[in-house]
């Protein structure tokens, strides 16, 4: 081939002929079957060769050219059809967008729409506001609340049924170990879970442990059927009633120790208070902080009594007004200032106690819980939730196995 007469060149020059790029392949084939003796001089002899290739390769596959048409002084000739030049048809796509632009601004102005911008000055609102809010807290805060949740990472624990077989099992060979011994607030607990999740195939695992236990007369034996055949009346009875939560565990107060210049805050049992019963008489009661101030030193009557103000008229109106622990505030009677309300918290109190005889159900109920990680108030919450039968879900910014694995447990 002559100078300036590349591959490119050649397939672009077979266009001509209407032979699209594995067309253009096949004639290049044929070529190296038809090399010439020597090379071209000039890129017209050049065409003129790969004409004769061209039509020896029309001739190979059975294939003719069509004729192209040239208007030149009122007469025709026959050719091959020329193809489409790649470039002149994007110019022409780009006249056509632009034409189609042009036409859809004439419209515009004609019907006195704007189409460039908002159409109206409250679109743009929503940009300006998050500039400001930019500008004011930063991409700090607004990249730490941003929505993370994503249901590709959602988990779905319904499998209640099969950790009520293995909380059974383990019960019965705690028994038959002598690890438990006793009937107490752990096994009583222990069953009330059970009864929460009970289901016809528990009861009939039940009755088979039970046949079981009666076979022997040994201690351990006669433990598991005293427990079991109660255990069986409970589940008989809630297979058919909702899930009830009712608080089994044990009763703390807070308590405060300054170390030198730490302050320690920990946890201790409650004094006097040894079922849920105690604890809610003991909050509830209206004279339940009169009797901590006076235990405490009668401080409350030492500050009255330095400011001039301890009388036995005032030490009396003290005791009527001073609320229960536990109580309810409301504006029913001063609209500005919320105060102590005593018909709500008798009401709340109604319900506190019914709590403590009958428990609570939440079955047929759905609870979002979020901020619940290990060891929060969130955790106990959701524990709660899901001991009443409730559908709970629970968010953690914290996506990992360890985490996926405790809210399975």
């Amino acid at each position: 081939m002559p100078g300036g007469m590349t591959k490119s060149s050649v397939c672009k020059y077979f266009e001509k002929f209407g032979l699209e790029q594995m067309r253009q392949n096949a004639v290049l084939l044929v070529a190296l079957t038809m090399e010439p003796g020597a090379r071209f001089d000039s890129e017209e002899s050049a065409k003129q060769w790969l004409d004769t290739v061209a039509q020896a390769y029309a001739n190979v596959a059975g294939i003719t050219f069509a004729a192209r048409s040239h208007k030149s002084a009122g007469s025709a000739s026959a050719g091959p059809v020329v193809a489409i030049n790649s470039e002149e048809f994007n110019q022409a796509q780009i006249a056509q967008r632009q034409l189609a632009s042009r036409t859809m601004h004439a419209l515009a102005t004609y019907l006195g729409v704007v189409i460039d911008h908002p159409s109206t000055p409250s679109d743009a609102t929503p940009d300006n506001s998050n500039d400001v809010w930019m500008q004011e807290y930063g991409p700090e805060f607004s990249d730490g609340i941003r929505p993370i949740f994503t249901s590709k990472k959602a988990r779905r624990y319904d499998s209640f049924w099969n950790w009520a077989r293995q909380d059974v099992l383990e019960l019965y060979y705690d028994i038959m170990s002598q690890r438990v011994t006793k009937i107490d607030l752990s096994m009583s607990s222990h069953c009330l879970r059970l009864m929460n999740r009970v289901t016809p195939a528990l009861i009939d695992m039940l009755h088979r442990i039970v046949w079981c236990a009666g076979r022997s007369n040994s201690p351990a034996h006669t433990l598991a059927l005293k427990r079991g055949t109660a255990l069986v009346k409970m589940c008989e009875i809630g297979l058919h009633a909702q899930p009830v939560y009712q608080f089994t565990g044990q009763l703390c107060a807070p308590q405060l120790r300054i170390n030198g210049s730490e302050a320690e805050y920990f946890e201790v049992g409650r004094v006097g208070e040894s079922t849920v019963h105690d604890f809610v008489r003991a909050v509830c009661c209206t004279n339940g902080v009169c009797a901590a101030v006076d235990a405490s030193g009668n401080s409350l009557d030492i500050v009255l009594q330095k400011l001039g103000l301890l009388t036995t008229e005032t030490h009396d109106k003290q005791q009527r007004e001073l609320p229960p622990m536990v109580h309810l505030k409301s504006r029913r009677a001063d609209p500005v200032s919320w105060t102590y309300d005593a018909q709500d918290s008798a009401v709340f109190t109604d319900v506190l106690r019914d709590m403590c005889d009958n428990g609570l159900t939440l079955g047929n109920r759905c609870a979002l819980v979020t901020g619940c990680g290990r060891g929060s108030i969130g955790a106990e919450v959701l524990k709660g939730l899901l001991a009443g039968g409730s559908r709970v879900v629970a968010t953690t910014s914290s996506y990992s196995a360890s985490t996926a694995r405790y809210f399975q447990d």
